[in-house]
């Protein structure tokens, strides 16, 4: 009953002739039997190769990870740092550094000299000799519009830059005009203003009479002058506030002082009147008639006074001295009826201006006659335009012109 056992078992107990009564599996012993190098683990930076026992492949012999070893050849430029590794591919594995290039220099912006030799330390290249400076300078003297540098060794001036105003273009080494040179400065009452780039000026002077404004020259407007249609009505609308220094807001402004509100503008928006912000009492309009009343407040206003004193004509006389703060009397005049209708129809839209607000209700004597012995007068909401004897009593409302 004795058997015969064959790697990789082995015989238990007595052999009798080789034969044991039983065998038992020890794939460990077989292993190292037939490779003493075979193990199931392997140390720290070693791995299981391919070359593994054939009675248990979990057995086998131990190669290195070469981990940290990157490189297989080492590269021009880089020298072997320390010991090489084999790798369980059977290749030497390195770690590589840069070429110390002992006795070479990184030249930098200099260069090299002329005839030096070179060495690689990884992408740099070496030289034994240097240039003794960059020369970069090639100019005597630096030419507008660049700012430049000096360069000791050399002597010499280079282009760095540009000059305010221009902008610096580096791989043409080029100054061009920045955005803000525009203006050639050639029409008229334009004059060329400060530094030029290639013919164009930032901005340009202007002849007297004309303001730099948009970027052109345009016809000066100084604030309102009573009286004077000068285009300052372009800068206001109607419904605006008009203060005691000839502006105009359509807001109140802290520190100055309202005296009326734009109730009509010319269609070329160059003219103005503005109505006194309170009435200034009630009167007779006058005891006769004026010829050639016209269209204009003012020119109307000054026909009648011409034709009488305050007694033959009190409301005219009442609007012609009324003054303000920063008019005189003079300034004022009594309205035509387009501008009281302009009040009546559209008030609202000025009353919220007024600390003490005219009333649209009131009856106002206007500077524009009717048939007969009438003179039209706004009767507020209920007739806005009607004539009436002129020697009723009603409100005088002055206007002011500009």
């Amino acid at each position: 009953n004795y058997v015969t056992c064959e790697i990789p078992y082995y015989g238990v107990g007595e052999a009798c002739d080789g034969k044991y009564a039983s065998c038992e599996k020890d794939t460990e012993r077989a292993c190292q039997e037939l490779n003493p190098g075979y193990v199931d683990e392997c140390g720290a930076g070693q791995q299981l190769s391919d070359d593994r026992c054939s009675y248990d492949s979990s057995y086998g012999t131990c190669c290195n990870t070469c981990a940290g070893y990157d490189n297989t050849t080492i590269p021009e430029g880089y020298v072997q740092d320390g010991q090489s590794c084999t790798g369980c591919d059977g290749q030497e594995h390195y770690k590589i550094k840069p070429n110390p290039c002992d006795g070479y220099m990184d030249c930098g912006s200099m260069g090299p000299d002329t005839g030096a030799t070179t060495c690689l330390s990884g992408s740099i290249t070496m030289y034994d000799n240097c240039k003794p400076c960059p020369n970069l300078g090639t100019l005597t003297s630096c030419p507008a519009p660049f700012t430049c540098t000096y360069e000791e060794c050399s002597g010499l001036w280079y282009k760095t830059g540009c000059q305010s105003g221009y902008d610096w273009d580096a791989s043409s080494q080029t100054c061009t005009c920045d955005s803000s040179y525009k203006y050639t400065c050639n029409r008229s009452n334009e004059i060329p203003n400060g530094s030029s780039c290639e013919g164009k000026y930032q901005s340009c002077k202007c002849s007297d009479g004309y303001e730099w404004k948009d970027g052109t020259c345009q016809k000066e407007i100084t604030r309102a002058e009573w009286g004077s249609c000068n285009g300052y009505a372009k800068n206001c609308n109607i419904g605006d506030i008009v203060f005691s220094d000839g502006t105009c807001n359509y807001l109140k402004i802290s520190g100055k002082t309202p005296i009326a509100v734009v109730v009509y503008k010319s269609a070329d928006g160059n003219c103005a009147q503005a109505m006194a912000l309170n009435s200034i009492g009630s009167y007779k309009w006058g005891s006769q008639e004026v010829p050639d009343l016209g269209s204009s407040s003012c020119e109307n206003t000054k026909k009648i006074i011409s034709y009488g004193n305050k007694d033959t004509f009190p409301a005219a006389w009442a609007a012609y001295e009324y003054k303000t703060e920063g008019t005189k009397s003079g300034d004022w005049c009594l309205p035509t009826i387009n501008i009281l209708r302009s009040l009546c129809q559209q008030g609202t839209s000025f009353l919220s201006f007024y600390s003490s607000p005219v009333s649209q209700y009131a009856n106002y004597w206007s500077s524009t006659q009717g048939s007969y012995d009438l003179v039209y007068a706004s009767l507020g909401k209920e007739d806005c335009s009607r004539g009436v004897y002129r020697g009723n009593s009603y409100k005088v409302l002055p206007v002011i012109e500009f």
